[in-house]
């Protein structure tokens, strides 16, 4: 027998609950005792913990083997922790972190999935968890993914998905059989490693070697998607998370039967690139994989856009940051074996730490390029119900029905080309026109309003600004009711709010050097504040990392700076203003103003933020533009724009372009054409300064205005074509209305 003195000068006299786990394992539960207490058993080697009923305080110690000596008593001192859970302490032998009271696992996770990892965060319970590295190991022995948490580990390959991986945060793999191990883990700040690297503590942590993942891959039969997109995979990192986003990637199974592969990807502002290949399972049709799609998609991409074949990847820039880009790939000239499958990766940018992506795709027995629109070149206005009406400030309202497509939404080109229905997604983007887009096309109601009297209207200016970062910056920033702080620890940062604030007010048309008064036209307007509002106190400038909210602020007010080094700031004491404007009758200046006035005064009822960033997120030009009021000269023929309708598609979206080898190489026998859209009008969109392409179909299908045209008469008014020609009129001759061109009515 051996005799184990467990003592404290800490707790003298207070009474513990202990429990023994011996280094041979099993745990043995002493019980409530009081401290000092000698316990007297066969083997009396391994961890205690000891928790004080008086304080939930616990207290730890590890009596290993190599401490025995010929005195057969050995006194340890306890020392409280600053937790109430039990932490493991370094020992000379191996510490078990599997058993309790670590017992460290996986709080959650799905032990067959579709296309993903789907896993929550380890758990245990003998100290606060603040890293770890994992390996994900396939059948093979190799490494196909590294997840962690927390602050990277030196000495281990840099994880790439954050835990925990569930919901949008599970990362896609391929179809396999994955078993995770516990390379190293950061416990109440000890490190344990199962190789005893130096400065680490050897332990046990094949905690998680007895589970294994399979995953399937995704496949027209197992997408449980609603809509004609089956399957959807998005993905998007933890605000905050620290380290760089790696390439991701998983498979799909494809079926001999369906040789077309819808899909509509949404890279976010900062631009991700996505690619498709197909592969050969057997080897007997090719020998190496091919691309059959490579494309880079986001609101701002560098190059902007080119889809030439000799450009790789092809580049997106939609100017639009919910922009999907949607197209079927067409694998008809291919030999597609039962087996074969395509492998769908999604490269991050490698300038950010966080990423966020939506992906949607499908499989395709057919595509029906045709549509109603092709019988249907020119959308004809009703005849019947063309209706005008003249109030008494002799303003004249004109409506008409024009005859569109309603069931244009069914047609395959309004599924996977643009997304209308089922899925309904944003797929409308542009360069210097929308060339992929849609509007008006179901039939429209076109409506106007018109009057020879004198007018105000609202005017703005604005720039887009840009994002940045620098860590360690902290920009706290604060709106409590009409009043803005921000504070900087960066005496440019600060600056840079105050100048650009005040090279908008300098600029103010009507504003200096003497304000005017609310009587004036000119006091009617707005400095606009774009504030960027992290997710995380170190968010990056990564998708879905950050909102935006926008301050409107009237030019009479008050701003100050103050603060000294480390804390410098500005404050903006947001001024509340009333329409003061000359009320006339008949004319709709009072009207606009008021506009302005609630615009402004609504900044007040926004919910109050403090928000910090200790990255230095912030926009380069804070204060982005200004709007105010405007009254033009009365126009002789006043006009009004009624509506359009339109449809653009990308000349690239009609074409599966496949490329093998490295560097890839182009293959002509194996690329195709889905649909010619013969009917449409093809623009040859060329960039001259640096070749870039960037074609693609359009037809309008009709553009009509409404315009008065007689100052004596205000019931008098012609339809005309954007090119100015006239289509029907309605004037002394004909006081009833006449058509003059029957091509544009029914």
């Amino acid at each position: 027998m051996q005799t184990v003195l467990i003592s404290s000068l800490n707790y003298l006299n207070q009474y513990g609950d202990i429990t023994f786990y011996p280094q041979t394992g099993g745990t043995v539960p002493i019980g409530i005792q009081l401290i000092p207490y000698y316990y007297t058993a066969d083997y009396v080697y391994g961890q205690y913990i000891v928790c004080f009923t008086a304080s939930s305080e616990c207290c730890n110690f590890t009596f290993p083997d190599n401490f025995i000596t010929p005195t057969p008593t050995y006194t340890p001192t306890l020392t409280p922790t600053l937790t109430p859970t039990p932490t493991p302490t370094p020992s000379n032998g191996p510490i078990n972190l599997c058993l309790p009271p670590c017992s460290l696992g996986f709080d959650s996770y799905s032990s067959n999935t579709v296309g993903q990892l789907v896993v929550g965060s380890i758990t245990g319970g003998c100290g606060f968890i603040t890293s770890y590295v994992i390996y994900w190991y396939d059948l093979n022995g190799i490494v196909q993914l590294v997840s962690g948490y927390g602050p990277l580990i030196p000495g281990y390959t840099t994880y790439t998905v954050t835990h925990p991986l569930t919901g949008s945060s599970s990362p896609p793999i391929p179809s396999g059989t994955y078993t995770p191990v516990l390379q190293a883990i950061v416990i109440a700040g000890i490190t344990y490693t199962s190789t005893g690297l130096s400065g680490t503590t050897i332990s046990n942590l094949d905690c998680l070697n007895n589970i294994d993942v399979v995953v399937s891959s995704f496949s027209c039969e197992n997408c449980t998607e609603i809509g004609h997109y089956k399957c959807r995979k998005s993905y998007s990192t933890t605000p905050g998370s620290n380290v760089v986003p790696g390439s991701l990637s998983t498979t799909f199974n494809l079926d001999p039967t369906q040789p077309y592969f819808a899909y509509s990807f949404n890279g976010e502002v900062v631009p991700d690139k996505f690619k498709i290949t197909f592969v050969n399972q057997d080897g007997t049709n090719y020998s190496d994989p091919i691309v059959v799609e490579y494309i880079e998609v986001g609101q701002y991409v560098i190059g902007n856009t080119d889809w030439r074949v000799s450009t790789i990847p092809k580049r997106i820039q939609t100017f639009n940051l919910n922009a999907y880009y949607g197209k079927p790939i067409n694998l008809t000239n291919f030999t597609i074996n039962n087996g074969d499958y395509l492998i769908l990766e999604v490269i991050p940018n490698t300038g950010i730490t966080q990423t966020s992506w939506d992906l949607y795709f499908t499989c395709l027995e057919t595509f029906n390029c045709e549509s109603c629109l092709e019988t249907n070149p020119i959308f004809k206005i009703l005849e019947s119900s063309i209706n005008t009406s003249l109030d008494i400030c002799n303003v004249l309202t004109f409506t008409a029905d024009v005859i569109g497509c309603p069931s244009y939404g069914s047609e395959d080109i309004f599924k996977y080309m643009h997304s209308v229905s089922g899925q309904s997604l944003d797929t409308n983007f542009y360069t210097t026109i929308g060339q992929s887009s849609y509007q008006g096309l179901s039939g429209f109601i076109i409506n106007g309003g018109l009057s020879f009297n004198p007018i105000c209207q609202p005017l703005g200016t604005a720039i887009t600004p840009n994002c940045l970062t620098n860590p360690g910056e902290v920009i706290n920033f604060v709106k409590s009711g009409p009043t803005i702080t921000i504070t900087c620890s960066s005496l440019t940062t600060r600056d840079n709010f105050y100048n650009t604030y005040m090279s908008i007010y300098n600029s103010l048309p009507g504003w200096t050097p003497t304000p005017p008064s609310p009587t004036n036209i000119n006091y009617y307007k707005y400095i606009t504040l774009k504030n960027i509002e992290p997710l995380s106190t170190n968010s990056t400038c990564g998708d879905a990392q950050y909102n935006v909210t926008t301050y409107t602020i009237h030019p009479s007010s008050i701003l100050t700076t103050s603060g000294s080094i480390g804390a410098w700031v500005l404050t903006i004491n947001s001024s509340t203003i009333t329409n003061q404007y000359p009320q006339l009758n008949c004319v709709n200046c009072y009207s606009v103003a008021d506009n302005i006035v609630n615009t402004v005064n609504n900044f007040n009822p926004l919910d109050d933020v403090n928000i910090t960033t200790t990255n230095g997120l912030k926009w380069d030009i804070p204060f982005v533009g200004y709007n105010y009021m405007y009254s033009p000269t009365t126009p002789t023929t006043p006009s009004a724009y009624t509506g359009s309708g339109r449809l653009a598609i990308p000349y690239y979206s009609t074409r599966t372009l496949p490329y093998s080898g490295s560097p890839l190489t182009f293959i002509p026998t194996l690329s195709a054409t889905t649909c010619n859209f013969s009917w449409m009008n093809f623009i040859n969109q060329i960039d001259l300064t640096n070749g870039n392409e960037s074609q693609y179909f359009e037809k309008p299908f009709f553009e009509y205005y409404f315009v008065l045209t007689d100052p004596l008469n205000p019931t008098y008014y012609e339809l005309r074509l954007l090119n100015g020609t006239v289509i029907y009129e309605r004037n002394a001759s004909f006081p009833s209305g006449n058509v003059v061109d029957s091509n544009y009515f029914i």
